[in-house]
């Protein structure tokens, strides 16, 4: 399976289904599926079908609401999922706590780094919130656990926090030992949840995701996945860095802008000698937050002139500007941390104002 790439955000070609929930051909759907996609209560006992089932050739074939081959997102604009065929493997089961493996793990065919991963899911088994956790393992050896997510049943459910309804289409289902032409309900959705990789692990490529169930209710199956890919990092930092006015208490700075140019610039003056801490990617900064021994000045996506305050008189300052990336499409701010425009420039010893070229 290639991958299959819109925009920012990425289909993960995967390996570890272990189980296949789509009645095809002719004959009952046992014949073709080896697992429920529900858990057997409120008269369950269901499974999806495509377009090639009829329980005898005299039975018509469905048309619509049928397994598709792939799924367009509604959490991440621009994912499209590519989805396993029906006549395979083509989901991840977890079962309830005490029926069977609690967890399962989902292994990417070709590592990947990003922000967001998203699993296409399906929890089945009446109106019960199903109890998840998501570990998200890298190829460090490193892993990653978010704890007490929830997902509600195929039929009617509901957006939270995490977990996002595709609403259209609605799908078809079928008991697994019905002995009838056609589909016995659409009130089926798949659902999206959204995982978060913690900024510090940007770095990190994702090598498998396991899956856990925390709840003895409904069981939670993964069709597919998808991952929000990490904005570029910048190519080059700002330069010929200026004073504006200078006067006991600020500074004025601007420099020229990066080529090409980045997102924007972030600028953090120290106590001159003071030893610099680098941005870290994926957070954001604001003006006079501390960063190590500095002070944020500003961050901004379109200016390059920049003033420090809050300075003390006769007093020198170490200043860095760094270029970052960022878009709602792509995980960051990503930083460029090696070489950053320096400068010291000093306040004014009395009152006024000056003006002036520092010399880098």
């Amino acid at each position: 399976m290639q991958l299959s790439v819109k925009a920012q955000y990425s289909n993960v070609p995967l390996t570890g289904f272990n189980s296949d929930q789509v009645a095809n051909g002719i004959g009952l759907p046992t014949t073709s599926t080896t697992v429920l996609t529900d858990f057997g209560v409120d008269n369950g006992n269901f499974v999806f079908i495509d377009n090639t089932y009829q329980y005898n050739s005299g039975c018509a074939p469905a048309t619509t609401g049928v397994y598709p081959t792939t799924v367009t997102s509604v959490a991440a604009s621009g994912l499209t999922y590519v989805l396993q065929p029906s006549s395979v493997n083509n989901a991840l089961r977890v079962p309830a706590t005490g029926t069977g493996p609690s967890s399962g793990t989902l292994n990417l065919t070709t590592p990947v780094q990003g922000s967001t991963i998203y699993l296409l899911s399906v929890a089945g088994g009446g109106q019960i919130l199903s109890g998840i956790n998501v570990t998200v393992n890298f190829t460090d050896l490193t892993s990653q656990t978010v704890t007490n997510y929830t997902a509600e049943d195929w039929c009617n459910l509901n957006n939270n926090t995490n977990y996002t309804k595709i609403p259209v289409p609605q799908y078809n289902r079928i008991q697994a030992s019905t002995a009838t032409c056609g589909s016995q309900g659409t009130c089926q959705y798949f659902a999206e949840l959204a995982v978060q990789i913690n900024p510090s692990n940007y770095g990190k490529s994702i090598a498998s995701v396991t899956i856990s169930k925390t709840t003895a209710t409904n069981v939670f199956q993964v069709f597919a996945m998808g991952v929000k890919s990490l904005c570029t990092t910048p190519v080059s930092q700002p330069t010929a860095l200026s004073t504006g006015s200078v006067t006991t208490s600020s500074i004025g700075i601007s420099f020229t802008a990066a080529a090409p140019a980045p997102t924007g610039y972030l600028v953090v003056r120290y106590p001159q000698g003071s030893t610099p801490i680098p941005p870290s990617n994926g957070i954001f900064y604001t003006a006079n937050q501390p960063l190590g021994l500095g002070t944020v000045v500003d961050t901004s996506t379109v200016s390059t002139s920049f003033t420090a305050t809050g300075l003390s008189g006769s007093s020198s300052y170490d200043f860095y500007a760094y270029s970052y990336n960022f878009s709602a499409t792509c995980g960051g701010p990503i930083y460029l941390t090696t070489s950053p425009l320096t400068s010291t420039i000093a306040t004014a010893a009395c009152s006024g104002t000056m003006t002036g070229t520092v010399m880098i």
